[in-house]
């Protein structure tokens, strides 16, 4: 039956069964329990998801604002925020958000493994050899531990790679200008993922599997000349580019605002840039995956490990055999070529070789975590598993000293692991501060090499079979597949963990439901866990949060990015300038300006027990300064921050500000005229003066300033400046008595444009292609099926 399947519904059946895999590996999803763990980023990562989702539904936009972390930041312009221009943020429309941010990932995983079987049935692969590869990938650590992480972004980047070989092989051996529009697409897609770091190695991919397919693939199915080839390719990007722009254009005018485009910033620099680089002794993990172990009992030199590099034993005995396949070799030693290429960059700074793509390459140097990298490695080891699949299925696999070389390592392997002789070595390796975690994780690494043994000889046990003519290929097929299947779900599982939905994940704590009686605009500083988004779900205002891409003058005025020393050491001036009234400690505390809220102590959403305490110092998070003076930013911070430093008498404003002083006989007394505030929507507020003002002031407003922010005083336009180094400051004319304040990005609205512009192209270009193939058939008409330059190409 199944092989009537295969004939009849190739694509279907396959896709199917990796449905059906995928759907019984997340079974706790269809009980209602939401893909995150308490190591997720997902768990910081869902606020981001739910507030846009939110606000769509109650004003019918994408924010362009985020008020409720880090004093304000751009939302639009900040990718971090998540997939919210990618077609997932469909599912959070229509569905509760957890429950679309699962399904996207499990959509994903599924999609993995059907792209990389459509690209290998491309490569002329049988039905069987294809099934193989794509469960390869599909499962492999590389793919389905992003889940733990929470690293949505990164595996749907992972999940297109295959589609975007596939487009550009069937683009250039065709001959065909649709196919390279395919590949924009696509690549546009991983750009609005929106994980432009992974894409970048997408791009690399794709960049040397072209060179390769119009300079060295044989033989050479397009008759089409290379510089028209490479003309579609960059048309190809450009479109690309171009669907992204509506999030590439803020983003580009927001990184010299941001750590990481600021010079000399913490987030700059070798030292940043090569930050989660693979150590090279995790490479072993490819084979004994609890090696370097991972989670609670990871030993190695990164601070954290929350994924998996796992490769699979039977795929990689596999891919022994993918330099075997006749008529396939020279692209297999393509593959073997990215693999390596993938391995080596994966290392990053642990080898020096890693200073040429950092000098060379533009935007490296604002990137870390190279190990991400590695899914190229993965991909590649899965096509060549395929190749050795297929090898072995049509009678090519020649000697079987792979698989007596591959079972003498394995039970080596074992044996020493079992004796204790990798230990030593585990702990010269271990980061110091890790060395008891060694001893913790070992008894699970031996017992993994012996799995890995009994693996290892599953595998060669039914390579035989095939190889001796006992199994029938479209039988042994199957078999293989599902042995790849279990090895690699035999290591993946331990990263598949959920939690309770998110209303009761996210439920209001007693603290939110203590301050939800207090309806005016003000901050906490939740000291109990500085690194949280929990608020943001309830709309309470934090002064930091999870999220690392937050404005660089916010970081600074706090004291330096993830320090934040004026704040945690209680700097009654910065305290005052970010309107905080609430904070959240672990441990009780005694001090003259906190007053304890509420019952204490209390429980937050997670089961601990935290105290609340009400600022006795706060100030409003608007109000009235007399006056403004002009000073360079190494003046203004050292003064703000200085806790004498009053901010009701005197705003601090850039030399180069429309408006302010440059010097003062006196201080001004502070105007005692309160500011009512009204908040339209996040991003968009109105400020009514109680009193007409009888002189010139300033207005200012305890959120950070962006460039986007434009303002109006009684209906007129006014400046917005950035003031106090980092927050809002709007001059006011005497007599003014309201102030409308808007973040309103024209870069995005350009970006929209032209995204939208191009996606229409697209259509056209589509419509008319489908229109020309029928032209074409309906006349007879010879030629291929691109109409530039040429005919012929591969099958799909």
């Amino acid at each position: 039956m199944l092989q009537r399947l295969t004939q009849r519904f190739p694509v279907l059946t396959a896709a199917g069964l990796y449905a059906l895999v995928v759907g019984l590996a997340f079974w706790p999803f269809w009980r209602g329990q939401f893909l995150i763990n308490d190591w997720s980023d997902m768990r910081n990562g869902y606020p981001f998801r739910e507030f846009a989702a939110d606000y769509l539904h109650r004003f019918g936009g994408i924010p362009e604002w985020n008020p409720y972390i880090f004093g304000g930041m751009p939302f639009l312009a900040n990718p971090a925020n998540g997939d919210t221009f990618y077609p997932t943020f469909l599912l959070r429309l229509v569905l509760p958000v957890d429950v679309g941010i699962t399904l996207g990932f499990l959509i994903h995983i599924v999609l993995a493994g059907v792209f990389t079987f459509l690209f290998l049935r491309a490569l002329k692969l049988d039905w069987g050899a294809s099934f193989v590869g794509g469960a390869a990938y599909l499962f492999t650590g590389q793919v389905v531990s992003l889940v733990s992480p929470g690293h949505d972004g990164k595996l749907f980047v992972s999940a297109l790679l295959p589609l975007a070989l596939l487009c550009l092989y069937q683009a250039v051996t065709r001959n065909d200008w649709r196919r390279y529009l395919g590949f924009g697409v696509v690549i546009g897609l991983s750009l609005l993922s929106p994980q432009q770091q992974m894409t970048y190695y997408v791009l690399m991919a794709s960049g040397f599997f072209w060179a390769y397919l119009v300079f060295l693939h044989q033989p050479r199915e397009s008759t089409a000349p290379w510089w028209r080839a490479g003309l579609l390719f960059v048309a190809a990007l450009a479109v690309a580019f171009a669907i992204d722009a509506v999030q590439l254009l803020p983003f580009l005018e927001y990184i010299p605002f941001s750590p990481r485009g600021a010079p000399g910033r913490p987030s700059t620099g070798w030292e940043y840039a090569t930050l989660f680089s693979m150590p090279p002794e995790e490479l072993v993990n490819v084979i004994w995956p609890k090696f370097s172990g991972a989670l609670e009992t990871y030993w190695g030199r990164n601070d954290i490990k929350l994924h998996s590099e796992y490769l699979g034993v039977a795929t990689l005995m596999l891919a022994t055999f993918g330099l075997r396949l006749e008529g396939r070799r020279r692209l297999a030693w393509f593959f073997v070529f990215l693999a390596a290429y993938g391995a080596l960059f994966a290392l990053g700074g642990h080898t020096p070789l890693y200073r040429i793509p950092y000098h060379l390459l533009p935007g490296i140097k604002m990137t870390r975590a190279a190990g991400m990298i590695f899914f190229l490695t993965s991909f590649s080891v899965a096509v060549l598993a395929a190749f050795g699949a297929q090898a072995l299925m049509a009678g090519q696999g020649g000697k079987k000293t792979p698989l007596v070389a591959w079972s003498i390592a394995l039970v080596a392997g074992a044996l020493i692991a079992v004796a204790g002789g990798w230990e030593p070595m585990m702990r010269a390796l271990a980061d110091p501060q890790k060395v008891g975690f060694v001893a913790a994780n070992y008894p699970a690494f031996s017992l993994d090499t012996v799995r890995a043994l009994v693996v290892g000889l599953a595998t060669a046990a039914l390579c035989l079979q095939v190889v001796r003519g006992k199994l029938r290929a479209d039988q042994w097929a199957p078999l293989m597949a599902l042995l790849v299947l279990l090895d690699l779900w035999s290591v993946e599982r331990r990263f598949i963990r959920f939690s309770p939905p998110a209303r009761i994940s996210y439920a209001a704590d007693d603290i939110v439901r203590t301050l939800q009686a207090d309806s005016s605009r003000y901050r906490i500083i939740p000291l109990a866990d500085l690194s949280d988004n929990y608020w943001m779900v309830h709309r309470i205002r934090s002064t930091n949060g999870y999220h690392g891409v937050e404005l660089h003058h916010y970081d600074e005025l706090l004291g330096g990015k993830n320090a934040w020393q004026n704040l945690l050491q209680g700097n009654p001036s910065v305290w005052r300038l970010l309107a905080v009234k609430y904070v959240t400690t672990a441990q009780p505390v005694t001090a003259p300006i906190l007053t304890p809220v509420g019952n204490v102590p209390m429980r937050d959403y997670r089961g601990q027990q935290v105290y609340l305490y009400r600022y006795q110092g706060a100030e409003p998070f608007a109000y009235l300064v007399p006056e403004a003076i002009k000073l360079p930013d190494e003046q203004t911070l050292p003064t703000v921050t200085d806790p004498r430093f009053d901010p009701r008498r005197i705003l601090l404003v850039p030399s180069d500000a429309p408006a302010g002083v440059t010097q003062l006989a006196t201080l001004p007394d502070s105007i005692s005229t309160p500011v009512k505030t009204t908040e339209l929507r996040p991003g968009a507020f109105r400020f009514d003066v109680t009193v007409p003002l009888d002189r010139a002031a300033y207005l200012f407003v305890a959120e950070n300033w962006y460039l986007a922010w434009r303002a109006r005083v009684d209906g007129k336009d006014a400046p917005v400046m950035r003031a106090q180094y980092s927050l809002i400051g709007i001059p006011l004319p005497a007599g003014a008595r309201t102030v409308e304040l808007e973040f309103y990005s024209r870069t995005y609205r350009r970006g929209l444009l032209i995204t939208l512009a191009t996606l229409g192209l697209v259509l056209l270009l589509t419509g008319y292609g489908w229109w020309e193939r029928r032209r074409r058939k309906a006349t007879g008409g010879a030629g291929g099926v691109g109409g530039v330059g040429g005919a012929g190409g591969a099958s799909a």
